[in-house]
């Protein structure tokens, strides 16, 4: 029965983890050998975001939403397939977005172009606005 099926999830989760360890250094400082596992110790974005994450998780998974969850990585190894992003064997039609300051350009390019071609981007308390290759912006 299970040999030729596959999982369908038709909601991609993105996984934070650039922006989170983005705005990691508060939790690295030199001084003293601060305790990593305490969230006090990183930056209030760094927190927060690793909060909202979870939350997320947990919410769609209360809902009964199936979903994946996928990094920068799994991003530049999909493709588009009509409206759909195709990662090997699965194919999403929404990309959930948790709240998040920090992106690798190559991610928001494919976020665009997933937008672009007719896919659903689900963006939770904010969108990023520093790049790990360009860092902040600033407007003048």
């Amino acid at each position: 029965m299970n040999r030729e099926s596959r999982h369908v999830a038709e909601l991609l989760l993105y996984y934070p983890q650039t922006s989170v360890w983005g705005q990691s250094s508060p939790a690295f400082r030199t001084e003293g050998s601060p305790d990593i596992t305490n969230s006090a110790n990183w930056s209030q974005d760094a927190a927060e975001t690793n909060s909202s994450y979870a939350q997320l998780k947990l919410r769609l998974t209360e809902e009964n939403l199936d979903f994946k969850v996928a990094d920068d990585a799994y991003l530049a190894a999909s493709h588009m397939e009509g409206k759909q992003f195709a990662i090997s064997t699965s194919r999403f039609t929404a990309l959930v977005l948790p709240p998040i300051s920090t992106v690798r350009l190559h991610t928001a390019e494919r976020v665009r172009e997933f937008y672009g071609a007719g896919g659903r981007v689900i963006a939770i308390g904010r969108l990023p606005f520093i790049s790990v290759e360009n860092g902040r912006r600033t407007h003048s």
